[in-house]
């Protein structure tokens, strides 16, 4: 016989399927129509007071259109009490959003590339502000850019925290960061809030965990046929690496390995062709003075 997951598990477990049941545009009614008469009560599984069984889960999640494999399995492994929930366990947090999360919260390398502005991982709170309220905080699957915040800030806090600034630190995953040197042009704040936002960048890159590099605007060697990506690594020989493709209306994981070694290319080939550790700390400092000045 099946143990019955502990409260927690199910409590999370209901409140997940609940979200998925809603984003469908389903009602209680109709999910237990088409699974058929006595399947499953759609309400006592989204309280938390029943656990469905995981062949069940797998039926709920065909039902609400969830075909990715890593959000499946998200959401799966929960089902069958493989993890303790998470503060991304909610239905507030879109379901593709939170298997992004978990799936980082593991890597013990992080590779990110970023044209557009300064990479999520790296902004301070008010330059993600600024960049969350010009591109919409739907990009997050949220409907204001505070909640959007929050979770920028709950992500950074998950991936730094056994960072920390001191030389003996190290403990969290390396994060190695490339952005187009036209992020630092581009104005999307007040001035005040780009200088702290260099100043946390050039506090960033002096980190033994952080290696943080600019896509030079004279004469670029290379520039990728894509928008802002992250790689992740684990440390298990046996895991394959993830790619993560952030487009327009949410995050893609991409697990197929011939897609995730084309990252893997493109990446390699702009880090070859990027500013060097002084370069940047160079660039970052003339752009700073740039902005200080007026």
């Amino acid at each position: 016989a099946r143990t019955a997951p502990p409260e927690p598990v199910r409590v999370a477990l209901g409140e997940r399927l609940r979200g998925l049941r809603e984003a469908a545009g389903l009602t209680a009614e109709q999910v237990e129509s088409a699974l058929g008469r006595g399947a499953i009560r759609v309400e006592a599984a989204e309280t938390g007071r029943a656990a469905p069984a995981p062949a069940m889960v797998e039926r709920l999640l065909d039902l609400y259109g969830v075909t990715a494999l890593p959000a499946r399995e998200h959401v799966l492994s929960l089902a069958r009490g493989e993890r303790e929930p998470a503060w991304w366990d909610t239905s507030a947090v879109p379901v593709w959003l939170a298997t992004a999360f978990a799936l980082e919260q593991r890597a013990s390398v992080i590779r990110v590339y970023d044209p557009r502005t300064v990479p999520p991982l790296l902004q301070t709170e008010a330059y993600a502000r600024a960049a969350i309220g010009a591109a919409g905080p739907a990009t997050l699957g949220q409907t204001s850019v505070e909640a959007a915040v929050r979770l920028v800030l709950a992500r950074q806090e998950m991936v730094f925290a056994g960072h920390g600034a001191g030389q003996g630190a190290g403990h969290g995953p390396v994060v190695w960061a490339i952005m187009d040197e036209g992020v630092l042009l581009r104005s999307i704040a007040e001035p005040p809030v780009h200088l702290a936002q260099l100043d946390s960048l050039i506090d960033l890159a002096k980190r033994p965990g952080v290696s943080l590099h600019l896509v030079p605007l004279n004469d670029p060697a290379y520039l990728p046929r894509t928008g802002p990506f992250t790689l992740w690594r684990y440390a298990e020989a046996f895991e394959p690496d993830i790619a993560c493709a952030h487009t327009v209306e949410r995050d893609e994981l991409i697990i197929e390995p011939g897609a995730v070694e084309a990252y893997h290319q493109a990446f390699a080939k702009l880090s070859v062709t990027t500013t060097t550790r002084e370069e940047t700390f160079d660039l970052l400092n003339t752009h700073r003075d740039r902005i200080a000045r007026g």
